[in-house]
């Protein structure tokens, strides 16, 4: 199933988020369908109605619905454009208490169940309040997973590891390849420091160097290459808030590795594994 690596309402192109102009104009109608007093369930149906897609495959329910609204990105937060007023945005979140219970979910710990892989065998984690009426996370597979996994160590590690990205985003790596494509990019950058260098200097020509320079760059971009970027991008915009930031857990994070001993790793969507000694 297809998961979307930016929020409705944006697109990446030549590595700049910005504004996918059919999906802000559905945004902004759910904010307005939604501010006339209609609840997360007439949207969610109306949507339906239009055959309006999430994401490819992924039609909308009501939990799409209130992130969506509830999310400050589109009100210009964490450097994304600017796609709903911040007066409008304003609106909605003091409505939202009128129309809907407050959650009891714990989100901190709701996020470690959704992320939760065993570092052993690499099986999904459950946790287990049953057992002496506490919390114990385990690994049906290889039962691995020890008593000294408690949700506060959990959550203390992987906000730890979080945080440590926050404040060193370069940590987040590209690959790097050696191959035909960086043979291309060396000649393209030849070519176009000669038309730079010529004396009969021709700004067409140059312009055309440029643009070759540019397309070779950018073919050379491997898939794990444009999610690193994507990630260094996020974490650069990111702040502390003093929790575990379950959003941006979401967006940069495949999977949360627990060890034997309760302490964690965070596996990116760029593949690269983040542990604690990284920042020492």
């Amino acid at each position: 199933m297809a998961y979307r690596k930016l929020p409705f309402g944006y697109q990446m192109r030549q590595g700049k988020i910005e504004e996918h102009p059919a999906e802000a104009e559905t945004l902004r109608w759910i904010f307005q369908y939604y501010l006339a007093g209609n609840s997360y369930q007439k949207v969610m149906d109306e949507l339906l109605r239009q055959d309006v897609p999430y994401l490819l495959g992924r039609p909308w329910n009501k939990n799409m619905v209130a992130r969506v609204l509830a999310d400050r990105r589109y009100a210009g937060a964490d450097g994304y454009p600017q796609l709903i007023d911040p007066a409008r945005f304003q609106a909605v979140q003091k409505t939202v208490p009128c129309r809907t219970a407050p959650l009891k979910r714990d989100e901190e710990r709701a996020a470690m169940q959704w992320f939760a892989i065993c570092a052993v065998c690499g099986e999904r984690v459950l946790r287990d309040s049953k057992q002496h009426g506490r919390e114990r996370w385990q690994c049906p597979q290889c039962k691995a997973i020890s008593t000294k996994a408690t949700d506060r160590k959990l959550i203390a590690g992987t906000k730890e590891l979080l945080d440590g990205l926050i404040q060193a985003p370069d940590i987040v790596s590209c690959a790097g390849r050696e191959s035909e494509e960086s043979c291309s990019i060396q000649r393209a950058e030849d070519a176009f420091q000669q038309a730079m260098d010529t004396p009969n200097f021709s700004e067409s020509a140059t312009k055309t160097a440029a643009l070759s320079l540019a397309a070779a760059r950018f073919d050379a971009l491997g898939s794990e290459d444009y999610e690193s970027m994507r990630i260094q991008y996020i974490l650069a915009r990111a702040e502390q808030n003093g929790k575990l930031n379950t959003m941006l857990l979401r967006q940069i994070t495949s999977a949360i590795l627990i060890h034997p001993d309760g302490t964690v790793s965070l596996k990116l969507k760029n593949g690269q594994i983040i542990e604690r000694s990284d920042f020492s």
